[in-house]
């Protein structure tokens, strides 16, 4: 959003000051490789909940947080979050 709202002052100011505007095609390219970026550490994060590693007494926990236990309510509220997240 914010791109677009640069793309758009520089086309109603940059032409009075003098200064050249903003492409269309580069802002759009910008936008997306910042979007790129997020979209990554945000699927990172949403996989985070589906990473469990067993204990020895037949219980496993997530990686990232040993103290929630798979399979358990806590786990499953995390569950439905990741996999917003990775939609």
């Amino acid at each position: 959003v914010c791109f677009f709202i640069v793309y758009t002052v520089t086309k109603l100011v940059n032409p009075l000051i003098g200064w050249d505007t903003w492409k269309r095609s580069m802002t759009f390219n910008a936008a997306c490789q910042v979007w790129q970026a997020l979209y990554i550490s945000i699927v990172l994060c949403g996989l985070l909940p589906f990473q469990c590693y067993p204990h020895p007494n037949g219980r496993s926990s997530l990686t990232k947080f040993p103290q929630v236990v798979c399979g358990e309510t806590e786990h499953w509220a995390l569950f439905a979050a990741g996999v917003a997240a990775t939609v």
